[in-house]
């Protein structure tokens, strides 16, 4: 099975709850437009329909704000996670509900999940890698990041 690894531009949006209306149940606007990018750049990175079981990482990009931009420049050599807004589970149900039906016939086939949000001095979007699972769930291929 292929790695599929892209790039969606722009500030993450995390899944809204539903909104309730004239008697019916709608995905709010801004999160049906993200889920539409989303599904569009895994389409334009040559990403197809992937049977089996499934390995995803999904890394958002955020700028920080003031505050901590302040924070990171009086301690540049610490580490500085992003304990703020939005949640990571938030996050990554608006990039696998997108690929639903897209990359994937259904999340069920999903085994291993990892998500992470991070500060960046550069653009801001969310790196998504999927990925064929072994027996064990771990990743097959694709590991760049792994120590030697």
């Amino acid at each position: 099975m292929r790695l599929v690894k892209f790039f969606v531009p722009g500030r993450p949006v995390p899944k809204a709850r539903p909104r309730f209306g004239g008697g019916a149940v709608y995905t709010p606007a801004k999160t049906a437009a993200y889920e539409r990018l989303v599904r569009l750049c895994y389409l334009q990175a040559g990403g197809e329909c992937l049977s089996g079981a499934l390995c995803v990482r999904i890394r958002a990009f955020y700028r920080p704000g003031k505050e901590m931009l302040k924070e990171i420049k009086k301690t540049p050599t610490e580490a500085h996670r992003m304990t703020s807004r939005p949640d990571v589970d938030n996050i990554a149900k608006s990039v696998l509900d997108a690929l639903n039906g897209v990359a994937y016939e259904d999340d069920k086939q999903i085994d291993t999940l990892t998500v992470s949000k991070e500060y960046t001095d550069g653009e801001q979007g969310i790196e998504v890698e999927i990925n064929g699972a072994d027996t064990q769930g771990t990743f097959l291929g694709g590991d760049d990041d792994k120590d030697s």
